[in-house]
This record gives structure tokens, C-alpha cells and sequence, in this order.
């Protein structure tokens, strides 16, 4: 099935302002980590919440663009589902879900242009928030998400981080560590 004709079967192309809301809420709403048992549900809109002040965090001025893609970048997922990074990659499906999530955020009026940099600090900003997730998590007593939050650290330990992002990394990394003591 093609992205357009299955995007069409899905039927969430918002014409109106009440469809975009829609759009909005339902993106919010969509549930997260739902392939790790977890203790309290974490939806999109709690996630983009933490991404959008760690962009925020990241960067000396955020740019509107970065913080709406921070607070959208997941939305598409009401449709798609969280399907697991591993997962895709395993499949050799990851270009066929950006372009798929791609088209649900142009498609409701939530892609945001953004530069090189911010798109790298959105992903960096969206890998921390899982990692700060998975703390809290373990904080309420889960001690299977272990598996979850090295995932989402050695995504980041591959990359080359600038000063200020390693003291925000630092401080993520504390909180993990406080949280497994």
C-alpha cells in the first residue's frame, strides 16, 4: 500500500481548523512506550512537553519553529503508532515512516522548517526526554526499563555533543543515576 493511498484510507488530512485541533488533541493523547511494560502511561503530549523545554535547554534562542516541531514532532504517531526505532531498522522501514509522518505533519499544518542545527537539537532534545522518561519510570519502582534508557543513551554516545549539551546530558545522566540508587 502506498503512504498517499494509506493516508487516505486513514482520512486525517485536516481541512478545517476543527479537523487541525483534532489532529492536535489525538497526537497528544497517543500513548508511548506501549512494547515496555510501564507503570504510568506517558502520552505524546507529556513527552513533547519535556522535548520542547529541552530544545528550549539547548539552545541560547530558540527559534517558534523549533519549539512547534518540539511540540508536533510526534503527533503523526496517532496514526502510525510509537513504532520502536529497533523496530524499523529491522524492517529497513525508517525512510518509509519519516516520509509517512512527514506527509500526517504537512498534511495538518504541524511541520515546522527548521535549520540543520535545530533539527539536530530536536533529536537530541526528543532521546533525552525518553531517557529522563525511562528515570521517572524507575523512580516509581520499574526496573525493566533499564533496557529502554541504554538504548536511548548510546544513541546519544555516539554523537558529538557541544559543551553546553553536555551538562545538559550530564544532568540527564545524574537523574538516571539517582533513580537506579
Amino acid at each position: 500500500m502506498s503512504i498517499s493511498s494509506m493516508h487516505e484510507r486513514v482520512g486525517l488530512r485536516a481541512t478545517t481548523l476543527y479537523q487541525r485541533v483534532l489532529y492536535i488533541l489525538g497526537g497528544g493523547a497517543t500513548r508511548r512506550f506501549h512494547t515496555f511494560t510501564t507503570i504510568k502511561d506517558v502520552t505524546v503530549g507529556h513527552h513533547s512537553y519535556t522535548v520542547a523545554w529541552l530544545c528550549y535547554l539547548l539552545t541560547e534562542k530558540p527559534s517558534l519553529n523549533l519549539i512547534m516541531a518540539a511540540l508536533a514532532h510526534d503527533t503523526a504517531e496517532q496514526v502510525t503508532g510509537d513504532v520502536p526505532s529497533p523496530t524499523k531498522r529491522l524492517l529497513g522501514a525508517q525512510g518509509q515512516y519519516m516520509e509517512l509522518e512527514s506527509k500526517l505533519l504537512h498534511d495538518n499544518m504541524a511541520n515546522f522548517v527548521l535549520t540543520h542545527d535545530e533539527e539536530n537539537v530536536l533529536q537530541l532534545a526528543d532521546k533525552m526526554a525518553g531517557m529522563l522518561e525511562c528515570a521517572h519510570e524507575r523512580n516509581m519502582g520499574n526496573k525493566y526499563v533499564e533496557l529502554c534508557y541504554q538504548r536511548w543513551k548510546g544513541y546519544i554516545d555516539n554523537q558529538t555533543l557541544a559543551d553546553h549539551e553536555l551538562i545538559i546530558y550530564a544532568v540527564v545522566q545524574q537523574i538516571w543515576k539517582e533513580a537506579i540508587s
